[in-house]
């Protein structure tokens, strides 16, 4: 019944712009959305029957280990352990570098 109102509701209150539709459309559908928010989605994996004694261990397993994080350095040791970079050329520079290479050759 309830999908019959929800099919109606689209047909006539939505796109025949019906406001009687649109208010059953509305209920209906806010009904839907409420038990679907409140839904609650468990799985049963294992069902046993416990005899005294017995203990049971509940642990979730990592689904990807941590990766290792690199080792910070300080600022201090950053400055000695720097190398100068030699100046990136320009593209100009670059042209007239293969250019050169290639007459020379």
């Amino acid at each position: 019944m309830a999908g019959l109102l929800r099919q109606r509701s689209l047909s006539e209150g939505l796109w025949n712009g019906r406001k009687g539709w649109m208010a059953v459309g509305a209920v209906v559908w806010g009904a839907r959305g409420v038990r679907w928010a409140l839904h609650r989605e468990e799985r049963v994996l294992l069902r046993e029957v416990l005899e005294p004694g017995e203990t049971v261990v509940v642990r979730e397993v990592p689904r990807k280990p941590p990766k290792a994080k690199p080792a910070k350095t300080s600022k201090k040791a950053e400055k000695v352990e720097k190398v100068e970079k030699p100046a990136k050329l320009s593209r100009k520079d670059r042209k007239a570098i293969k250019r050169a290479a290639r007459d020379a050759a």
